[in-house]
């Protein structure tokens, strides 16, 4: 089976300190795998490399069989990769529904205004599945931290992706809210 992730010899500084040197492995298609190490071992900063958050200053990324390396972070979701972060993301003065539904903007057309609707739907649909079907027009400011995290990763997952990067995803969270 191929590889759904491929990073070989990758490497980041910033300024006089490296972070990242020369990192390389596969991440087989359909596989969980789980990136383990203590605090500051460099695990955000591989996701942030991978997602185009940060640029790479040496190496390769490929996902999907396509050289990602140089591409915008729109690209790289347009090739399947998405992410939530270990700090929340979501944008505070917009709604629950309107932040899962940026998820999905890469499916949506400017010019047909009958996806805003579809995109709704979609968007009720995935909060009802992750058990936050009662939130969705509060304002995600409002709302405790453990759900906004579980938000993140909805609209994450709004985005399709074939490769799912989820940054301490219950980073915060009591035993409760990781189930």
């Amino acid at each position: 089976m191929s590889a759904a992730l491929q990073l070989s010899g990758v490497s980041k500084s910033f300024g006089g300190l490296k972070v990242i040197d020369d990192v390389s492995f596969d991440v087989r298609r359909g596989s969980r795998t789980a990136l383990i190490g203590p605090n500051g071992a460099g695990k955000s900063t591989i996701f942030n490399l991978v997602s185009g958050v940060y640029p790479i200053d040496a190496g390769r990324i490929v996902a999907q069989g396509h050289d990602i390396t140089h591409m915008s972070v729109a690209k790289r979701v347009a090739h399947g990769v998405a992410r939530s972060f270990q700090n929340i993301r979501l944008m505070p003065h917009l709604s629950t529904i309107e932040n899962v539904m940026l998820g999905e903007h890469r499916y949506s057309s400017p010019f047909a205004l009958a996806r805003g609707v579809k995109a709704s739907e979609n968007a009720r649909a995935a909060l009802a599945d992750a058990g936050l079907g009662t939130y969705p027009g509060q304002v995600v400011a409002d709302l405790p931290y453990g759900i906004q995290k579980r938000i993140e990763v909805v609209r994450a997952i709004m985005a399709r992706p074939s490769i799912l990067l989820l940054d301490e995803p219950a980073a915060g969270l009591n035993s409760a809210e990781t189930i």
